[in-house]
């Protein structure tokens, strides 16, 4: 029984090694004829004779194949074993846009004979009538042949539909300058694109961004079921007059899938002219600005009415415009009063996507400090732009507002307290510096009457600080009673005033305390070598020490600013504070190396 199976089974793998040996032998003789298959022939032929200058056209050369006879040139029998046939001179008139190589085997009446053939996809360089050249393949030579390439484009039709074309269009052609304008780019292929290159638009004289995705779809046209790639840009054109779009170009790689090929194909698409006219005879604003919409709001930290001396709010003003950069929006005016201080962010520059075209926005934050007391306005903000849909200037306007600064009543209620524990008949600095400023104002007053406006200004700054700086001196006698108290239980004599300021002054620099530039400016004004000179404001610090009012100048960036990468260095300003301490109180403190002390540095 095993036996049998074994029979049947070898049976069964007879057949297949019969076929093997067949087909062994057919390639052997296919071989062998050939070998004995010279090529002594070689033809040439187009698809066309006449085209545009725009075409492209197919050129086909068959000749016969010579194979050498080997088991190894049987295994690697391919295209790379076959040399193409020359042209010389071919590339003077054409470009060869794509080769490609075929074979072709047939057998009649018992004899075989092999084709190859060689297809050129060429495309002509200049108008006229032009030649190819004959080809030679081995000892074969094929004839010429005579092209007439005609100017323009072929017609386009739905009996001759075009592979590929290129579509452009823009939404408007006359404009104003710096006026949005869509550009549209379609690339039809009849087929699949297996690879190509698309130009995109480009001009010296013009800004260009792309616009949205590339998008994909299909869309009958000459009667034909057309591949779409479609590509969107905006162009805002920066100079009047006439502005010319070049062609956009297109080169790259067809499958036909009728013919089952594969084409290299090139197309142009027309230029694209734009006239621009400069901004409006009816414009009077100071920024030409032209948008489809453009909007104008603000935004407070918190609402308010009036402010006390010392306090800060911030104030966030936005301006966006449809139809247009963010770059292309102006600044916005800042505030200038003495009343405040103001502090500025860097602006927010940003350009959206909006099915409309551009939106841009620019966005300006400022933080204002109240400093005095009195009734300050903030202006109308005014933004005039120039209304693209309906050709008509138009004006976006923030209402102006009102606010009062009043005093701070902690602040004057700690300045009663320290004026009253003063001795009768003693002058500090800050009253001494006031008493010469009001002896100034008189002179001045004599001079002109214009000057009291800024005197007057200057004895308000002053008071500010005198006020600033007794609210300073009244928390500091707190922590001083205190501070006696302790030590006189312990029976130790506590450090002088002048130490113990100055490390108050550190304690507050390294905790950044809002209040530390006062204490600076206190500090200074009482020390030893500066005893005579009354520093209230930073700028007057700027006439004494330059480097320390630059400190105190990042310090106020780093708190109120929105830009919080200030380079304010605590350890370089306890550093430049420390040269203003009375050498000799320094020495005593230095003795005293028993006691730990009480505000550690």
């Amino acid at each position: 029984m095993v036996t049998s199976n074994s029979n049947l089974i070898c049976l069964q793998k007879v057949p297949s090694i019969l076929t093997i040996c067949r087909q062994l032998g057919l390639i052997i003789l296919l071989a062998i004829n050939l070998s004995a298959n010279a090529a002594d022939t070689l033809t040439a032929s187009v698809d066309r004779d006449k085209v545009y200058l725009n075409e492209s056209f197919n050129l086909k050369l068959t000749g016969n194949a010579e194979v050498d006879f080997s088991f190894g040139g049987l295994l690697n029998f391919g295209r790379n074993q076959i040399e193409a046939p020359t042209l010389e001179g071919i590339e003077e008139n054409f470009e060869i846009l794509d080769r490609q190589q075929n074979y072709s085997m047939r057998s009649i009446n018992g004899s075989t004979t092999t084709e190859v053939t060689w297809n050129y996809t060429l495309t002509p360089k200049r108008t006229g009538k032009l030649t190819i050249p004959a080809a030679a393949f081995k000892n074969a030579r094929s004839q010429a042949i005579l092209i007439e390439v005609l100017p323009g484009k072929a017609p386009i039709n739905e009996a001759n539909p075009p592979s590929v074309f290129i579509e452009v269009e823009v939404d408007k052609q006359a404009v104003y300058v710096q006026e949005q304008v869509k550009f549209s780019i379609r690339l039809y292929s009849l087929g699949r694109l297996s690879s190509g290159n698309l130009s995109e638009p480009s001009h010296s004289d013009a800004i260009i961004e792309p616009f949205g995705d590339e998008k994909k779809y299909y869309r009958m046209v000459y009667n034909q079921r057309y591949e779409v790639i479609e590509r969107n840009y905006l162009i805002f054109p920066q100079k009047s007059g006439a502005i010319e779009l070049p062609g956009i170009n297109f080169n790259g790689t067809l499958i036909d899938s009728v013919k089952r090929r594969r084409l290299r194909v090139s197309e142009v698409s027309d230029s694209t002219s734009l006239d621009v006219s400069p901004p409006n005879s009816r414009f009077i604003g100071e920024h030409w600005i032209p948008a489809k919409s453009l909007h104008i709001s603000e935004n407070w930290q918190k609402e308010v009415e009036a402010l006390e001396i010392g306090d800060a709010i911030t104030r966030e003003i936005t301006v966006s415009a449809l139809g247009l950069l963010g770059s292309a929006l102006p600044p916005i005016p800042q505030l200038n009063s003495e009343s405040v201080k103001t502090y500025p962010d860097k602006p927010g520059v940003e350009s959206n996507i909006h099915e409309a075209g551009a939106q841009g926005s620019r966005k300006e934050s400022t933080t204002y400090i109240a400093v005095s007391e009195g009734l300050i306005t903030l202006p109308e903000v005014r933004i005039d732009w120039w209304d693209t849909v309906n050709d008509v200037a138009r004006v976006a306007t923030l209402p102006s507002r009102t606010i009062r600064i009043t005093a701070n009543n902690k602040i004057e209620q700690a300045s009663s307290n320290l004026k009253a524990k003063e001795p009768a008949g003693s002058l500090n600095p800050i009253q001494t510096a006031s008493t010469d400023t009001l002896n100034d104002i008189e002179e001045s007053d004599k001079r002109s009457a214009p000057a009291l406006h800024g005197l007057y200004s200057i004895i308000v700054l002053l008071t500010i600080g005198w006020v600033a700086t007794s609210l300073y001196l009244l928390q500091k006698l707190r922590i001083r009673n205190h501070d006696l108290q302790k030590l006189t239980m312990q029976g130790i004599h506590p450090l002088t005033s002048s130490s113990h300021d100055l490390k108050d002054v550190i304690a507050s620099i390294r905790s950044e305390s809002p209040d530390m530039p006062k204490l600076v400016l206190s500090w200074i004004s009482h020390s030893s070598e500066s005893e005579r000179q009354t520093v209230k404001t930073i700028n007057q610090l700027s006439g004494i020490d330059k480097e320390i009012a630059g400190m105190l100048e990042l310090f106020e960036q780093k708190q109120y600013g929105r830009d919080k990468s200030s380079e304010f260095d605590q350890e370089r300003l306890i550093t430049l504070l420390k040269k203003y301490q009375d050498p000799k109180q320094e020495e005593k403190t230095s003795r005293r190396t028993e006691l730990q002390p009480f505000y550690p540095q």
